[in-house]
């Protein structure tokens, strides 16, 4: 994957700005500096754009506490897999957890005193939570997918979390922003029907049950037609 600088100057070659660099992503001003932003601008929004992107996957590990039914979200969290939560899963006797509404978990199982056991459910508070139902009687292992939020391009290095084989379609989006700011009609026109047809793509490689879409025809059901 190209880093962020890299993207940054393959942006302002394509753009034609006459001007070598940027040399850097901070300290820039003027044109440079809306260059850096473009780019920056143009990933998060890509990686915004659904938020079970198969690149954005990652899964996540907690041990329970016994009475402890709260476990904290990672830092780089964005959505839980709510089929996704299992308790012991290396072991024979794994369990997938339940999810339950938050509203449902809040009428229903809140309140009250509660009884230690081995958790069946869980839910999902505001924050990012998982809650797990019942609250632990013992030390267990969490076992969650999740898919991570946007992260901003930021540092000369930093590279953004979409393939490498589709990074064009970041410079795509941060061309039609060049384009926008400088009425660059021809520009405008190329970069919308490219960026366009790069999200599609991306979409079809990079979204749950869409890759059929990238093949050259799919699988059809043979009809034998008697004479």
């Amino acid at each position: 994957m190209s880093t962020y600088l890299q993207l940054c100057q393959r942006v302002r070659r394509d753009c034609g700005i006459a001007a070598s660099g940027p040399t850097a992503v901070t300290g820039q001003t003027g044109i440079m500096q809306k260059v850096c932003d473009w780019v920056a601008d143009a990933a998060e929004e890509i990686e915004g754009l659904h938020s079970d992107w198969h690149f954005l996957h990652a899964e996540h590990t907690d041990t329970c506490v016994a009475g402890t039914a709260d476990y904290s979200a990672p830092a780089d969290w964005g959505q839980w897999d709510r089929e996704g939560v299992y308790l012991d899963r290396t072991l024979g006797t794994y369990r997938q957890l339940k999810f339950i509404d938050y509203r449902t978990w809040r009428g229903k199982f809140r309140n009250g005193t509660k009884t230690n056991g081995r958790p069946s459910y869980f839910t999902i508070k505001p924050d990012g939570t998982l809650t797990l139902e019942s609250p632990p009687d013992d030390t267990y292992s969490i076992y969650a997918d999740y898919w991570k939020k946007p992260t901003r391009l930021a540092a000369d290095a930093d590279t953004s979390l979409i393939p490498s084989r589709w990074e064009k379609v970041i410079v795509a989006r941060a061309k039609l922003f060049f384009a926008e700011y400088d009425a660059a009609q021809e520009i405008l026109q190329s970069s919308t029907q490219e960026f366009a047809r790069l999200v599609a793509l991306l979409e079809a490689d990079q979204l749950p049950d869409r890759h059929i879409d990238t093949m050259a025809h799919a699988d059809v059901e043979m009809r034998v037609v008697p004479y």
